[in-house]
This record gives structure tokens, sequence and C-alpha cells, in this order.
């Protein structure tokens, strides 16, 4: 399934996070579980702080939102997706910040590079496993040569964006 897919040069990773806006803008009830488990995944809870994950042997996805105000220990429930997904600080950098990409008939909203390297910079000074915090920093200082590397190419031709609310 995942053997022929283009590589992302930023990072060589195994894992996605997907953003969930917060407060969630999910007009139709999807059952995420189920499609995951449809595609090969595996349910994985974590009891110790109630996140689930969904792992595949060449891939983990783990769902994330913004934690507001003074945030919470457990994770969000996420109803219309049937996912929880952990509240994590920042996060509204990327919510905020995004543009619009489609790929064979799907479209993704990523982070703008300004927003994914200052939500990382402000992310790793948060963080209390200095490994955690190493690769926070590691990402934001791959993500600024990326950026530098290809000189604005995406803003040459940048399509629909959000770039009117920076």
């Amino acid at each position: 399934m995942f053997n022929a897919s283009p590589e992302i040069p930023l990072l060589r990773t195994t894992d996605i996070d997907l953003l969930i806006p917060n407060p969630p803008k999910i007009r139709v009830q999807v059952d995420v579980p189920q499609i995951h488990a449809s595609l090969g995944f595996d349910t994985h809870f974590d009891y110790k702080t109630g996140l689930i994950k969904y792992v595949h042997p060449d891939l983990e996805i783990q769902f994330l939102t913004p934690a507001l105000g003074r945030g919470k220990d457990a994770p969000y429930s996420i109803k219309q997706l049937g996912i929880n997904a952990e509240g994590l600080r920042y996060l509204t950098l990327l919510q905020n910040y995004c543009f619009e990409i489609k790929h064979e008939g799907i479209t993704l909203w990523l982070p703008e590079p300004e927003a994914f390297v200052l939500q990382k910079i402000l992310a790793s000074q948060e963080r209390s496993d200095s490994i955690k915090k190493e690769k926070d920093l590691g990402s934001a200082q791959t993500g600024v040569h990326r950026e530098v590397e290809s000189e604005g190419s995406r803003r040459q031709n940048p399509g629909p964006t959000n770039r009117n609310r920076i």
C-alpha cells in the first residue's frame, strides 16, 4: 500500500500527526477507526495517557488538536470522527497559517513553513524530555534550510492561500 509513495524530503519519518482544528469544524460523522482497520492499521491504546494511535507496519497515525485555555491532561474527544486527539500548545499557529495543496483529488492543508518552524521552536521550550526537545529543534532547523533552499518557490505561485490572515 505505501511502497510506491513518494519520499518527503523534509523529514524521513514513519509517523504522521494529523491536526484537527479546535473547535472541530466537522459536518459529517465518519468512522475513522473503521477506515483505518480496513486499511490494515491496528489500534494502539496508551493506558497511561488515554491516547490512541493507528499503527501499520509502514506508518503510524496520531491526531493532534490545539490545547486552548488551560488545556487538559486527558485527550480531546472528536466525536464526529470517533477518535481522540492530543491537545498541544501552539498548534493554533499551524491551524491559522496554512495553505492548500491538491494531490490526486485530495485536498490537504499544510502549515506555512514559517508557522511550522515557529511552532517547533515554541513547543521545544515546553518540553521536559530532552530527546523530544532536540527533535523539535532539529525539525525547525531543517524547515528553515528547506525554505531557504526552495527560495520561496511555492510563494511564486501560491494558488489558494490563507496568507491574507497573516
